[in-house]
């Protein structure tokens, strides 16, 4: 398969994004000043063998699903169990793991990237035409993305997005997070939702005002010893977060049309995996921004629906902006 892959770039004055045709991952964020600021693998073959997941694009539904079974339309589908009992990313129909097609345009700013799902794949059911751009306007990526269905079926997809805005020189604990977000999911310790929104005030899940995830992910807290640091949705208010750099010299601001957001801090990875220019990769390394809808949303009527229709395409955009402060 190692054949197959295409690398391409798409590059403006501020911004340069290096991605792949396999799992429409993206290996490079290079800022104006030549910083990478995304985690990658140093070798291509790593990238078939991801348990992290590293900046691909996941889908048709991100996360996990519980008990591998859901019902639609009075009718129950049953998927792989690839986690326990659990189905997490979507088993083997998992969009990571394929092939798409890519259309780059002219003038290398921006990028179409096409795959469609066939009826059963995995246990989903219908035939999915997905597209997703990448798109780069200033010092903004653009990722848009659009399905369409034939059948009614599940579609919650996420770019997997790590991020480390200090050279991977050091793990996220200094970074300053900011989200408008006043409520949680309660995992159980099988990471999977109990359907209860929990609030954010008094714990170390409030990131309303800018917090250094150092202070908060050491805390003896049930929710974060289950993975030993952030694996949990927030609904989204203002529909943003805001990452920054120790020093404030480098910002990322996410915005999205989603209703919300998983933030997980990259709790597995180890020295075994060899990240950025080599290194030994290391817990805590990346902090991951998923903006999507709530995991497990088909079992739970209060979390935003992860159903799509027929009659009713997806359309959701997000956008990273990156800022470089003197």
């Amino acid at each position: 398969m190692k054949e197959n892959i295409r690398e391409y770039t798409l590059k403006n004055e501020k911004l340069t994004v290096k991605f792949m045709n396999y799992g429409a991952y993206i290996t490079h964020v290079l800022l104006e000043n030549g910083q990478n600021v995304v985690m990658n693998y140093a070798d291509i073959d790593s990238y078939f063998d991801d348990k992290h997941c590293l900046n691909c694009f996941v889908g048709p539904v991100i996360g996990r699903i519980a008990n591998a079974e859901f019902t639609l339309e009075g009718k129950e589908y049953k998927l792989e169990k690839n986690e326990g009992e659990h189905n997490l990313h979507s088993g083997s129909a998992n969009l990571a793991t394929k092939f798409w097609d890519v259309d780059v345009s002219e003038e290398d700013t921006c990028a179409v990237l096409t795959y469609q799902t066939k009826d059963g794949e995995g246990g989903f059911p219908g035939n999915v035409d997905v597209s997703v751009t990448y798109k780069l306007e200033g010092e903004t990526l653009v990722v848009k993305t659009e399905a369409e269905t034939d059948k009614p079926t599940l579609f919650a997809p996420s770019l997997h997005f790590h991020f480390n805005l200090e050279h991977f020189e050091e793990g996220i604990e200094n970074h300053l997070l900011k989200i408008s977000s006043q409520k949680f999911t309660e995992l159980t310790e099988e990471v999977i939702p109990t359907g209860t929104l929990l609030n954010v005030e008094d714990t170390p899940f409030d990131f309303r005002e800018e917090v250094k995830i150092g202070s908060f992910i050491t805390k003896d807290d049930p929710q974060l010893n289950i993975e030993g640091g952030y694996d949990h949705g927030f609904l989204l208010q203002d529909k943003e977060v805001v990452l920054k750099n120790k020093n404030k010299t480098v910002e990322l601001h996410a915005t999205t049309t989603e209703p919300a957001v998983v933030i997980y801090t990259n709790n597995g990875l180890t020295e075994k995996e060899k990240i950025n220019e080599g290194r030994d990769g290391f817990k805590h390394g990346a902090i991951c921004i998923e903006l999507q809808k709530l995991p497990d949303a088909i079992h739970h009527e209060n979390f935003p629906s992860a159903v799509l229709y027929p009659e009713k395409p997806f359309q959701e955009e997000s956008r990273y902006t990156f800022r470089l402060k003197q």
